[in-house]
Order: C-alpha cells, then structure tokens, then sequence
C-alpha cells in the first residue's frame, strides 16, 4: 500500500532492521526505509520528522536524557512523541525529568502536545 507517508525505523542492529524491513514488505507497506542508528544519535536531519514512536525500547536506552533531546532535534515544530514502553519499572520521576529541554526550548504547550500519559 503506498502512502502518503515514509516510515523510517531506527535501531542499533542490523538484523533487527532486516526482520522490520520483511514485515513491512509482508504488510506490504512500500515506503519503508531502515536505518542503522541509537536514540542518541539519530540519522536524520533537524526538525525533519512529523512524528517520532519509541516503542518498547525506552529501558534500552544508554542515556534517556540525550535521546530525547535527539528526538526533539528531528522533531518539526508541532511535532508528536509517542512513548509505548512496558517497563513499567522505569520511574516516572525520571520520565517528568526528560520533559525539561522540551520545556526550555518550546514551552508547556509543546511538551504536553509532545508527551502523552505514560500509563
């Protein structure tokens, strides 16, 4: 199905990408792109993404705190983080604190627009 969208998926391992790449070919999702990189440091240029999903991957993170300050870099303004994570042992003192360089560079209003409930 082509879209109006291109779906990049990010991780550090080659042969998870692979796996993601062959699912998407099975769903037959067209405009798929992997690449090879962390949370810390994203391929992708400055404010170049409408939407960023971390999904099951927040306790892999080496430093939370970098990583969302490369999500916000690639976020557009306006833009959406969507955390889905099932650790539900990651403290969410610690998830309040990685709002701050969202609260510094773009206000309250982005940063509840950017992070949803962690529930």
């Amino acid at each position: 199905m082509k879209s109006r969208y291109r779906i990049i998926g990010v991780d550090p391992s080659e042969s998870m990408l692979e796996i993601a790449e062959r699912r998407a070919a099975e769903w037959g999702i067209e405009d798929f792109e992997a690449r090879v990189g962390t949370a810390e440091k994203i391929p992708l240029s400055d404010t170049s993404v409408d939407i960023v999903v971390c999904r099951n991957s927040l306790h892999e993170w080496k430093d939370r705190e970098k990583g969302v300050r490369e999500v916000h870099r690639v976020l557009k303004e306006g833009g959406l983080f969507i955390i889905r994570d099932p650790n539900r042992g990651y403290p969410k003192w610690k998830l309040a604190l990685s709002l701050i360089p969202t609260l510094i560079t773009s206000g309250v209003k982005q940063a509840k627009n950017r992070y949803k409930s962690y529930n």
